[in-house]
């Protein structure tokens, strides 16, 4: 089993805004209090996923491919942070009015939607990878190249970019109006916001629970079989090979070799490795957690 270190990062998902031409009817100090509030969520996402890239940049123990896809939603994150809550901020203290143009809010609802995408598309992807690395963890050690981490994250980059930003043309070409004096409105566009609940949110949400329950299927099954004395673990999925391992008195086990060219030899490994994979799986799930239920709201 890989070693695992999760880094946890601050995400605070921003709701779009849809205003009506009243705007928020708060008084202003709860305007301006909403709005520091806020500004120290913004604050917190921008500083824990600038530590995190800094990290991993900096720590060559941390310049892991796995750890590439991490760095990857903490951009997502940062561009949220950066660009989608101040701006959010910004709409909030003036009350729902919006005195930035039509141009600037075409740019706050594409960056919204890429960001948000973006971040969920990433946890997808990291969802994925420790599923492999769970479940077939010597397929795992060859599988996850620089090449397919690279493509992993190119797709969770691809989607969002597709939809957000050259779909402020399709905006523009519905006959309702976008920009209402002083108020920056979503698209009314029902095909439009299908496809966006669709792709940011139901599917990426629906396969990463499937996925964390077959991880904890996984992880369950593995300690059981540890503290009953002897483990089998999956080579691939396609041939359905089989490694036993046989597990000696204090914890640790000796994985057996395989004979056959290109077998993969491992050295020793203990009850500590599934259970800080255990506690991996159970953090990133609290966060999957988390961000369905701000999506839900």
């Amino acid at each position: 089993m890989d070693n695992v270190s999760v880094i946890v990062n601050v995400t605070i998902p921003t709701a779009i805004t849809m205003q009506d031409d009243a705007g928020l009817n708060l008084p202003l100090p709860l305007r301006i209090f909403l709005g520091l509030l806020l500004s120290i969520l913004a604050i917190l996402t921008v500083v824990s996923n600038t530590i995190v890239v800094v990290a991993i940049a900096r720590i060559r123990s941390l310049r892991t491919i796995t750890n590439s896809l991490i760095v990857s939603l903490a951009i997502a994150d940062l561009i949220m942070g950066l660009i989608t809550m101040p701006l959010a901020i910004v709409n909030d203290i003036a009350g729902g009015q919006w005195y930035l143009g039509h141009i600037a809010c075409d740019f706050w609802m594409a960056t919204e939607i890429l960001s948000g995408t973006a971040s969920i598309m990433n946890l997808s992807m990291i969802s994925l990878e420790r599923y492999i690395a769970i479940q077939y963890p010597l397929t795992h050690r060859w599988f996850m190249s620089s090449q397919t981490a690279a493509g992993m994250i190119a797709f969770a980059w691809i989607i969002p970019l597709g939809m957000s930003y050259p779909c402020i043309v399709w905006w523009h070409s519905v006959k309702i109006s976008l920009h209402r004096p002083a108020v920056c409105t979503f698209t009314d566009d029902g095909n439009y916001i299908l496809m966006v609940v669709s792709l940011s949110f139901f599917i990426p949400s629906i396969i990463m629970i499937f996925v964390y329950v077959m991880i904890f299927r996984t992880v369950t099954n593995q300690i059981n079989s540890l503290r009953s004395g002897r483990l089998s673990v999956s080579k691939s999925k396609s041939n359905g090979d089989q490694i036993e391992m046989r597990i000696h008195h204090g914890g640790a086990f000796d994985k057996c070799n395989v004979d056959e060219p290109g077998a993969i030899t491992e050295g020793r490994t203990d009850m500590s490795d599934l259970r800080n994979e255990y506690r991996a799986v159970k953090m990133l799930s609290i966060v999957l957690g988390a961000f369905v239920f701000a999506g839900y709201l």
